[in-house]
């Protein structure tokens, strides 16, 4: 008899055995003469040993596997779900919360891990692992539909690899995917990423753009790097139909944008939003692959008028020359000094020299 053959598939089954702590009241009895010794089944290897044990044994194991299946069933099935279209279990015992969306699949869990806090403009990072990251909202003040925005992210987004998945699983808390370091930590410490390692981020904002999804709050700031992937993370304002259209206005941070590029978004330009994410991630990217950020303006004002001008611009035309076939170095040349008067819609992966 399989162990997982109590289950409706090896998903269901695997899925339960990952929650920690629900094994660990079950019992396997092994019957050595007139003794009936316990041994807990504290990991998901000790359950598969039961395979190979005596047949009584197995049986045994099984049946209270399937006990403890159904009344986790149980309890899945008969949690309310939340304003924010999200199911919880907690296990006191194990002071951990298992969060599933309206089809009761498992979608999150709370970090094992306290974590100093760490704020952002509107986030507190507080619990962290190796899986997950939990981030408390403190600033609530942006006009965030999170019900909306996690059927966006369950749902479409969850289709882009580059996006790394974080729901709201109250309307206080969010979850995510822990994506690896801040890239801006990197960039801090003087580390480089080599350029490669963005590829496959800017062959999904392509797909992105494609399906008339823009981020608009691209910076080191939201993008992490793990092993050889730089991903985004904190979209939540992105613009997306059904979900945010921009009436309200957009988010974004001074440093990677121009006040002539906002205007042309706001203005109604068909290419703004696209320009935006790609001046964004440009500098991103050149500060990411040289370890330095762009000198920031003496003026007070971080926002660039118009686009990189003096020391920035040289620096970024060094780049430029070296990264971007020749066939398009004039043109991005022109795209990081004016890049709200950009008109060509040439995806970004495509200018970019691979090597």
């Amino acid at each position: 008899m399989r162990i997982h053959s109590n289950f409706p598939n090896y998903k269901a089954y695997s899925q339960f055995a990952a929650i920690p702590n629900t094994l660990n009241v079950l019992r396997i009895y092994q019957h050595q003469g007139k003794e009936t010794p316990e041994k807990m089944i504290s990991s998901l290897a000790d359950v598969h040993t039961v395979m190979n044990a005596p047949q009584l044994m197995r049986i045994k194991a099984a049946k209270l596997i399937q006990q403890k299946y159904h009344s986790y069933q149980q309890q899945k099935a008969g949690a309310e779900i939340n304003t924010v279209g999200i199911k919880s279990l907690t296990n006191a015992k194990a002071g951990c919360s298992y969060f599933y969306n309206a089809q009761d699949e498992l979608v999150a869990r709370t970090p094992a891990k306290f974590q100093p806090a760490g704020k952002g403009n509107f986030k507190q990072l507080v619990r962290q692992d190796s899986q997950f990251v939990q981030l408390h909202i403190y600033n609530d003040t942006l006009d965030i539909d999170k019900s909306q925005y996690n059927l966006l992210m369950m749902d479409q987004l969850k289709h882009h690899p580059s996006i790394c998945p974080a729901l709201y699983v109250n309307d206080s808390t969010m979850i995510a995917h822990n994506g690896g370091i801040e890239v801006a930590q990197l960039i801090e410490q003087g580390d480089k990423i080599p350029l490669i390692h963005f590829k496959s981020l800017l062959e999904d904002l392509s797909s992105l753009h494609n399906e008339n999804i823009f981020l608009h709050d691209i910076k080191p700031a939201n993008l992490t790097y793990k092993g050889t992937h730089v991903r985004h993370i904190d979209v939540e304002n992105l613009f997306a139909a059904d979900y945010n259209d921009g009436e309200d206005g957009i988010i974004c941070t001074p440093e990677y944008t121009t006040a002539h590029l906002t205007n042309a978004i706001f203005n109604g330009d068909p290419l703004a939003d696209q320009n935006h994410d790609n001046y964004s991630i440009l500098l991103s990217m050149i500060e990411a692959t040289s370890g330095d950020f762009f000198q920031q303006s003496t003026t007070g004002n971080p926002q660039r008028l118009f686009g990189l001008q003096g020391s920035a611009l040289t620096r970024a035309q060094y780049w430029i020359q070296e990264h971007i076939k020749p066939e398009y170095q004039t043109q991005v040349e022109a795209f990081v000094k004016l890049p709200g008067s950009n008109v060509d819609a040439t995806p970004l992966i495509d200018m970019i020299n691979w090597k």
